[in-house]
């Protein structure tokens, strides 16, 4: 199965850009396989994760515990969003994945 756009995020999302992709949300507690798969056989163009243990078969960039992200929440994947305290952003989940889907739409 392929999908345009995973969120793994526990936030109840109603943005209306989600209209423009073919989406799915999914639990937090879904792993990234590589930079485009989910392990249980998902594949995906983009995906905004909120539990940093998802990406752990990745190389992701970090400072200490934070993970490092442009100010579109992109991290050094391009197609890899992440949200949530740990990438220190001040806005709230909504605000964050906000701003993700306007920057992709």
């Amino acid at each position: 199965m392929h999908i345009d756009l995973i969120l793994l995020t526990n936030e109840v999302v109603t943005n209306p850009l989600l209209k423009k992709f073919e989406f799915k949300q999914l639990p937090t507690n879904q792993v990234l396989k590589d930079t485009n798969n989910l392990e249980n056989g998902i594949s995906f163009d983009y995906i905004i994760v909120e539990n940093q243990d998802s990406l752990k078969n990745l190389d992701i960039l970090k400072d200490e515990d934070a993970i490092i992200c442009n100010f579109f929440f992109q991290t050094n994947f391009e197609n890899i969003f992440f949200i949530g305290k740990e990438n220190k952003s001040k806005k709230s989940i909504s605000e964050q994945i906000s701003i993700i889907l306007e920057y992709l739409s």
